[in-house]
């Protein structure tokens, strides 16, 4: 297994993580109601640009680099990381 393989499992891996804890958010703001669940579509969306953007560079790359595999390594740590920054702070409180 070399660097690649870890990276692509690593990414699967992050981004099972921040879909459940997007998932816990989502549960916990339809539970109190605080009508914020839409944060959740921020980290998705960096996630997403970030690992789309491996596609643009491996286009306009003329080398054999896994420029997509980088990409998305690092899209799905962005993803995990925002997730993680929204379901800590800002979790829904009753008022």
């Amino acid at each position: 297994m070399d660097r690649y393989d870890f990276e692509t499992m690593g990414g699967v891996l992050a981004a099972s993580i921040a879909i459940a804890l997007n998932l816990m958010f989502l549960q916990a703001d339809a539970a109190f109601g605080t009508m914020r669940g839409q944060l959740v579509l921020i980290p998705i969306f960096v996630g997403l640009a970030i690992a789309l953007s491996g596609f643009v560079a491996h286009i306009r790359r003329s080398r054999g680099e896994m420029v997509i595999i980088d990409r998305f390594w690092a899209g799905a740590l962005a993803y995990l990381t925002l997730s993680a920054g929204c379901s800590a702070f800002f979790q829904p409180r009753p008022v």
